[in-house]
């Protein structure tokens, strides 16, 4: 009797004695282990044996009546992996185990089921099987060697690169411990060193800054403090706000336009430490105060950065305030002001549009009767009751009526004055002039519609300065550009008129809050006023002429207009007021101060010769040319490095030294903040390096460390598909290198729970039409090398691949190939 013959007889005679023997009824619960993973045994209830369903698929114990298990053992039944050659089993008793192949143990229903199980086909009758033991042997060896020369190759490879990983990660964490332990907190220390040092530094400009400004105003009290009423004080305030605005809008600086709060007065509250928090001056013309006070706080501090930002970056001026604190570019100097060092071009005066101000295109003056400028109450009216009602209705909105009351009284008010007076005749002319051109333009463009022979109008055409015979001379042809051009000009100067208007009215608006905020307390009121006036002067950076004309028509003589607005026939300049000028004693006080008188000396000189245009009179008379004085206007000019006034400010040129101070001390600031960002820098870096430390995206051991950013490839149909550790899946067409479908994002690597095997996996990937978005998945096993094996797509959008590499060849995998 052959071996196989001998065997095949003995599992018969086992087989036939379990079948005899064996009942659901009588057999105690079993363990056995399942399809997932045979190193797992659970145990089975008696119901389950012989109940048709094979449960335990490697040794078929809980059938042996039913054949359930048959071709289900290791080597035939789908699912159930293949016990490699050269591995161990211990058959557990009534099995049968393949002659030539050791690990090839049958449960006792699958002999002689027809299913050739064995090689040789020992396990079914004689002659039923062919003998294929040497194919099979050799393809068992095959792999097997294969498995053995790639875990050899793949765990050394692997051995080498987490060997380098970990002295890569005791190098690195040495250095984040330095880096933690060490440089960063003594750079944290540096830092908050240099901000107090630059904190300091910036208090130290301040103090040094109001002690100059408190000399500077010292001097201007002893001059006109005493003797100067309320009334002259806010006089000039604001008109030197309104000359502010027309100079601002003749600058050039196309931003201008767009801003109408007098900047100059808004720095001046700056050097005494308080600033103005705006409600809407535009809508309710009115607004709150709000002062720093000097031993400390927030709002000190704040103030203290905008001083030393506004003398670092002249000319970008800032304050607190509604949208002040942005700033805005200087624009450029009048064509009549100096090009020296020394001036201090200053911007359009704010970011804010607080007032939507006149915005027709006639000048807005109301010349009705009126004094000098106040708080916005009607004449011979105190304000007592109105002061009263804004302190009552201050928590909620005031009425239409009281918004529009106070709008009409602060524009009477502006109007009212000698230096809005001495505009009116300008407005007036300008607005006849412009109506006439328009008139001249649309009927030249008739007469042209019709015939190109008609005859052209005569208009008569002077130049300011031209001798009288010089207008009985021909009149030139009708020249449409160029009365567009002169109409420009108009244009122009209007609108640096109504700047002006609307500089003023800020002026008022904020004059009318501190003075709220003093209540009834004068005294302290007039100071307050008198330190704004000094430096609101000083920031307006008009020159000493213009300063003397406001001084004069702010404060000398009695009459509250000039005799402009008396003779309705011609223009009689504010010259004519000022002219020559003259000292007036107050208790003992000579006003206005000298530098002044000689400042308004000179510009008599300069002005009075120039003969102003009639107001009205012959309506053919047309001006070709705008020039500076037309009708008795004349644009402000700004402060020169000669100037009068630099004598007065001395005290406000010293601070440069403590300026450098501070920019010493924010660039050691700059230095320090560059040092920890770099520090910073490097600590990520370094915890980059090892793939961080909280959560390691290289694995516990890094194993992935010599994997990273690589990317493997297969191809598949028509397609194929790339992988790439820590970044994204892509499938595209064969050929195409770029582009292509994102199958996912990097999402990571774990292991599976019953197999133990490594699976990387990508998510959120484009998403498929009516579908998921698209997803990849990679098992990996042991290789040499590392690469994608196969492609397939078992559901809609979900792609599944193989592949080798050598982070797999460890020892679980040695231990379940039996290497």
């Amino acid at each position: 009797i052959t071996m196989p013959s001998l065997a095949k007889f003995l599992a018969t005679s086992l087989l036939v004695a379990a079948t005899v023997h064996v009942s659901a009824d009588d057999q105690a619960p079993i363990r056995c282990a399942g399809f997932a993973n045979r190193s797992v045994l659970r145990s089975l209830p008696a119901s389950a044996i012989n109940d048709g369903y094979c449960d335990c698929p490697h040794d078929g114990q809980d059938e042996p009546d039913t054949g359930a298990c048959a071709g289900s053992v290791d080597g035939g039944w789908a699912g159930v992996p293949a016990a490699d050659s050269g591995q161990e089993i211990n058959p557990p008793s009534a099995h049968f185990q393949c002659p030539q192949q050791p690990n090839v143990v049958l449960p006792l229903s699958r002999i002689s089921d027809g299913i050739c199980d064995c090689c040789d086909g020992a396990d079914e009758p004689d002659g039923a099987c062919a003998d294929g033991c040497e194919q099979v042997l050799a393809a068992e060896r095959a792999a097997r060697a294969k498995a053995e020369a790639d875990f050899a190759a793949g765990s050394q490879k692997r051995a080498g690169e987490m060997a380098e990983f970990a002295t890569l990660l005791k190098e690195t964490v040495a250095e984040i411990e330095q880096v933690t332990k060490d440089e960063l907190p003594r750079l944290e220390a540096e830092v908050k060193s240099a901000d107090v040092e630059v904190r300091n530094a910036k208090l130290s400009y301040m103090n040094g800054r109001f002690a100059a400004v408190k000399a500077t105003v010292s001097d201007a009290i002893k001059e006109i403090g005493g003797v100067a009423t309320l009334e002259e004080i806010r006089t000039l305030i604001v008109t030197t706000c309104h000359l502010a605005g027309e100079l601002a809008d003749a600058s050039g600086d196309s931003q201008s336009r767009n801003k109408s709060t007098c900047l100059p007065l808004r720095l001046a509250g700056l050097d005494l430490a308080f600033v103005w928090e705006d409600e809407d001056i535009g809508d309710e013309y009115k607004a709150t105060i709000r002062r720093a006070e000097v031993t400390g706080g927030g709002m000190l501090m704040e103030v203290a950065e905008l001083l030393v930002k506004n003398a670092q970056n002249g000319n970008r001026m800032v304050t607190l305030g509604k949208d002040d604190s942005k700033g805005s570019d200087v624009g450029s100097t009048s064509s009549s002001s100096s090009s020296s060092s020394y001036q201090r071009d200053h911007d359009t005066y704010g970011d804010d549009d607080y007032h939507r101000y006149h915005d027709d295109d006639e000048y807005p003056y109301d010349e009705d009767e009126g004094g000098d400028y106040h708080r916005g109450e009607d004449d011979g009216d105190e304000g007592g009751d109105d002061a009263a009602d804004e302190g009552d209705q201050a928590a909620e909105s005031d009425s239409d009526e009281n918004k529009e009351a106070r709008r009409d009284a602060i524009t009477t008010s502006i109007a009212s004055v000698r230096l809005s007076a001495s505009r009116s005749p300008f407005v007036s002319q300008a607005n006849a002039l412009k109506e006439k051109i328009d008139s001249l333009l649309s009927e030249s463009e008739g007469d042209d519609a019709e015939s190109d022979d008609d005859d052209e109008k005569d208009v008569s055409t002077s130049t300011e300065g031209e001798d009288a015979s010089d207008g009985d001379a021909e009149d030139p042809a009708f020249d449409p550009q160029t009365l567009q051009m002169t109409r420009g000009a108009l244009d122009r100067r209007l609108q640096h008129v109504q700047k002006g208007t609307s500089f003023a009215t800020s002026a008022l608006v904020l004059l009318n809050a501190l003075e709220n905020d003093h209540g009834n307390d004068l005294d302290d009121l007039k100071r307050d006023m008198l330190n704004l006036a000094v430096m609101t002067i000083y920031h307006s950076q008009l020159s000493a002429g213009d300063i003397a004309e406001l001084f004069y028509l702010a404060m000398m003589g009695s009459d509250s207009a000039p005799a402009a607005e008396k003779s309705e026939g011609t223009c009689v300049s504010i010259y004519g007021v000022i002219c020559p000028p003259t000292m007036e004693t107050r208790s003992g006080v000579d006003l206005p101060p000298s530098l002044l008188v000689e400042a308004a000396k000179a510009r008599c000189g300069e002005r009075v010769a120039i003969g102003a245009t009639e107001c009205s009179g012959d309506p053919s008379y047309l001006p070709n040319t705008i020039s500076d004085g037309f009708s008795g206007y004349f644009v402000p000019q700004y402060f020169s490095e000669d100037d009068a006034l630099g004598e007065f400010y001395v005290s406000m040129k010293d601070l440069s030294e403590l300026v450098d101070r501070v920019s010493e001390a924010e660039k050691n600031k700059r230095d320090r903040d560059s040092a920890l960002n770099q520090a910073r820098n490097k600590l990520r870096n370094l915890e980059d390096k090892i793939g961080g430390r909280d959560e390691p995206k290289f694995g516990a051991d890094g194993e992935l460390y010599g994997m990273r950013d690589s990317c493997h490839s297969v191809e598949s149909g028509k397609y194929e598909y790339e992988v790439c550790i820590f970044q994204k899946a892509t499938q595209r067409d064969k050929g195409e290198k770029t582009g292509g479908t994102n199958l996912g994002q990097w999402l990571g690597m774990s292991r599976d729970e019953e197999t133990g095997q490594r699976v990387m996996k990508w998510n959120k990937g484009t998403k498929c039409w009516n579908g998921p978005a698209r997803s990849a998945t990679v098992y990996l096993t042991c290789g040499a090398e590392t690469k994608l094996l196969t492609a397939d797509e078992p559901s809609t959008c979900e792609y599944v691949f193989t592949m080798e590499s050598h982070i797999a060849c460890d020892y679980e995998f040695k231990r379940e190939h039996g290497l």
